[in-house]
């Protein structure tokens, strides 16, 4: 049987382009390059590593019944089940059934669900538990599904794998996290038999008939007597698509698609980059900062943008990878220590602007203004996503220019500065995020095959039109497939015929803290999940190049 680990937090300050403070939630070490450090633990907080411990507690939380209120549940009248963990289940039921329907990301149908909002903690997390499970699992719990699922069962109508809110999809929802509970969470078979298929008789408006309920039932128990075998017939690799796992497989061999893999299966931290512009958020400050967001933010399972000094500004979300380019533009640009290591001969400081080009969220545009860039421009082809970008900056109190725009035909007014950086994190696969995005691991090649051609035009766009010579364009993508990554930055170096030439501006060991292991021999970065030292094993996927037009 295999546990699960419960969400944990990992906050990162980024001043001038470091990364002084890499802290987990629970067990916190502040560690800073310029050679000051101090740790504190929350005194209400307890380490989130898996334990016989945790396990009892996650135990606790599926078989207790409680006394919580069912007022925001819809329940029948006959229903006599535990209300508190029923009404968690029956919310997971509801948020999987609901992104089957649209082929939207079933965490984010549950984070928006009132009813899982108004659940009490512990019913809130399970539910969450169950539903990031059945995402990270999802190929293993099929293929159980389909062995259990036998031609007696079919008599009674077997489930299918539907993509409407009908009661069809509805009992597989249920079968799903019935197997989640019984096989990978370790829930007692009771109650996870039991509460899972009176959650069938919850809904009034869908409407699940007895026969297909009986099935359920027979098939759960099914599952329970054979849960040993079941467990050892599948592998976490099932619930990564054959095709992707026959590209990592080839592009970084087995000992790398297994951390890969590993890594898919654990949830990942959630990295923070704390608001340097925000005169609130000082050194002095710091510890009763994070003892009162740690206290609160991890446990609770509400959204983000529920949790403590987010709408001060105080911090953004932003994965520990996901900081790499924006120090690689600033190491190029306005460190002057790093512009003499790397040889970078670049436009002044004063006289230049830099550009995030496909900008949205806005992570790096508040970076790259945190980091003193004196000036800069988002553009992003999304208006929902620009205006996005734009609100997020106002709550940072951060300003710059953001513009609504095709990143392949986008140009600067005449009258700006010079673009001395162009950082493009370039649309892809997200293939590197499957520890937050699980359902990626799902992707099909035509959905990679349509990025190819985009990501290229945008990068040659940025070097024909944008760059003045001599400035530093910064590709990335948060992806693992070398066709997206490595093999387009190597068409960009190849093309002769190009107008401009580029080159490599290697990264330098010691550069970035950290990151020493992830620099390949091209002189790129490239993070493989689960293969840096440390708390930073936890960090996405990516690749980032440098490169210098000429």
């Amino acid at each position: 049987m295999r546990r699960t680990k419960e969400l944990s937090v990992i906050l990162l300050s980024l001043p001038l382009g470091l990364l002084p403070h890499l802290i987990s939630s629970f067990d916190l070490h502040l560690i800073n390059p310029l050679y000051r450090s101090r740790s504190f633990v929350p005194q209400s907080l307890h380490s989130t590593r898996s334990s016989d411990n945790d396990q009892k507690q996650r135990q606790d939380i599926s078989s207790k019944s409680g006394k919580d209120s069912t007022e925001n549940v819809r329940l029948v009248k006959n229903n006599k089940a535990s209300p508190g963990v029923v009404n968690a289940r029956y919310v997971a039921v509801m948020a999987l059934l609901a992104a089957s329907s649209s082929e939207a990301f079933s965490l984010r149908r549950l984070e928006q669900d009132q009813n899982y909002l108004q659940l009490e903690i512990r019913d809130r997390r399970f539910a969450r538990m169950l539903v990031a499970t059945v995402e990270r699992r999802k190929g293993q719990i099929d293929k159980i599904l389909k062995h259990c699922i036998t031609s007696n069962t079919s008599k009674r109508t077997t489930p299918k794998q539907q993509n409407a809110m009908d009661a069809e999809s509805m009992v597989y929802a249920a079968l799903q996290i019935g197997v989640v509970q019984l096989i990978f969470l370790q829930t007692p078979p009771h109650a996870a038999v039991k509460e899972t298929v009176d959650v069938l008789r919850m809904n009034r408006r869908i409407k699940v008939s007895k026969s297909k309920i009986s099935l359920v039932n027979a098939v759960l128990r099914r599952v329970h007597r054979e849960a040993q075998e079941l467990d050892s017939i599948t592998s976490p690799i099932d619930n990564i698509a054959p095709w992707l796992r026959q590209e990592w497989l080839e592009s970084w061999g087995p000992e790398k698609l297994n951390a890969i893999t590993e890594a898919a299966m654990t949830e990942s931290p959630v990295y923070i980059s704390v608001n340097n512009n925000n005169q609130e958020t000082q050194d002095d400050m710091l510890q009763s900062t994070l003892e009162a967001f740690l206290q609160t933010a991890a446990r609770n399972n509400r959204p983000v943008s529920h949790w403590p000094l987010y709408q001060e500004g105080h911090w953004w979300v932003q994965d520990a990878a996901a900081t790499l380019p924006a120090l690689a533009l600033y190491n190029s640009l306005l460190d002057k220590k790093h512009k003499q290591e790397i040889n970078s001969d670049s436009i002044a400081p004063n006289d230049m602007t830099v550009v995030d080009l496909c900008a949205a969220p806005g992570g790096k545009t508040a970076q790259l203004l945190s980091l003193g860039f004196p000036s800069v421009t988002a553009v992003e082809i999304s208006s929902r996503r620009a205006r996005q970008l734009q609100t997020n900056l106002e709550r940072l109190g951060l300003k710059c220019q953001v513009d609504v725009a095709d990143g392949t035909t986008w140009m600067p007014p005449q009258s700006s500065k010079k673009i001395a950086g162009v950082l493009l994190d370039a649309p892809c696969s997200a293939t590197g995020t499957a520890s937050r995005r699980p359902d990626v691991l799902r992707k099909s090649k035509r959905d990679v095959k349509q990025l190819l051609e985009t990501q290229y035009r945008l990068a040659t766009h940025c070097i024909d039109n944008l760059l003045e010579p001599g400035g530093i364009l910064v590709y990335a993508t948060c992806s693992l497939l070398k066709q997206e990554s490595e093999d387009q930055v190597q068409k960009l170096l190849d093309n002769e015929e190009a107008s401009c030439r580029v080159k490599t501006i290697p990264f330098q060991q010691g550069e970035i803290p950290g990151f020493d292991q992830a620099i390949d021999e091209h002189g790129h970065l490239r993070v493989i999940p689960g293969t840096l030292p440390g708390k930073l094993s936890t960090c996405d996927g990516f690749f980032v190049a440098r490169l210098q037009k000429q």
